[in-house]
C-alpha cells in the first residue's frame, strides 16, 4: 500500500545535510565572492582577451556555475520532495532570488562571448587547448547569437524570470502538489 511514509524520496544529504546547514550559507558567500571577482577580472575585457585568457575565464565561469547549480538543484529538489512544507517553499524562493542576482552579475560573459566573430573563435580553438576543451559549450552558447538582444534587455529578462515564468511554474507545482486523491477505501480529497 502506498503512503507518504513509504514513497521514494530524494537522498540529498550528499549535497547539503539540511536547509539551515552552514555550508549552504558558505557556498552562497563563496559564489558571491567569486561573482564579484569574476566581474572585476572580466567585465568589459572579453573582446581583448587572448585565447588562453578566454579559456581561463571560461574555467572560472564553470566553477561559479557549479556552485550556483548545486545550490539551485538542492533548493528545487527539496521543494519538489515536500511542497507542503512552508520552509521548503521559502528556501526555494530565497535561493532562486539570490541565484538570479548572482546570475545577473555574470550574465555579460555569455553575451560578450557571442560578440566575438566566428573567425577569431575558430583561431582560438586551434590555438588553445582550453578553448578546444570548452568548444561544445561555446558552440551551444553561440548558437543563440541571432536571437540575442541588447545587453540591458537580456539582463532585464533574466532578472524578471524569478517573478515571471519561474513564478508560474512554482505556482503550478504547488497547486499540483496540494492535490489529494482517494486511493482504495482510504483517503479523502484534501480541500485547499
Amino acid at each position: 500500500e502506498l503512503s507518504k511514509e513509504n514513497l521514494p524520496t530524494w537522498a540529498l544529504e550528499h549535497m547539503y545535510p539540511s536547509l539551515d546547514d552552514k555550508t549552504v550559507e558558505a557556498d552562497l558567500a563563496q559564489a558571491e565572492n567569486a561573482c564579484d571577482a569574476f566581474v572585476k577580472a572580466y567585465e568589459g575585457k572579453i573582446p581583448s582577451l587572448k585565447a588562453d585568457e578566454l579559456g581561463q575565464a571560461i574555467k572560472d565561469y564553470e566553477a561559479i556555475e557549479g556552485v550556483l547549480g548545486k545550490l539551485g538543484s538542492y533548493a528545487q529538489l527539496i521543494f519538489a520532495d515536500d511542497m507542503d512544507k512552508p520552509e521548503n517553499a521559502q528556501f526555494y524562493q530565497n535561493i532562486s532570488e539570490k541565484l538570479t542576482v548572482l546570475g545577473s552579475q555574470i550574465l555579460f560573459f555569455g553575451l560578450h562571448i557571442n560578440k566575438i566573430d566566428d573567425a577569431t573563435m575558430e583561431a582560438f580553438k586551434k590555438e588553445s587547448k582550453l578553448i578546444a576543451h570548452f568548444w561544445p559549450w561555446l558552440r551551444d552558447v553561440r548558437q543563440y547569437r541571432p536571437y540575442q538582444l541588447d545587453d540591458q534587455l537580456e539582463k532585464l529578462l533574466h532578472e524578471k524570470a524569478v517573478a515571471g515564468r519561474s513564478a508560474w511554474s512554482r505556482l503550478f507545482d504547488e497547486s499540483l502538489g496540494g492535490l489529494r486523491f482517494p486511493y482504495g477505501k482510504k483517503g479523502k480529497k484534501k480541500a485547499n
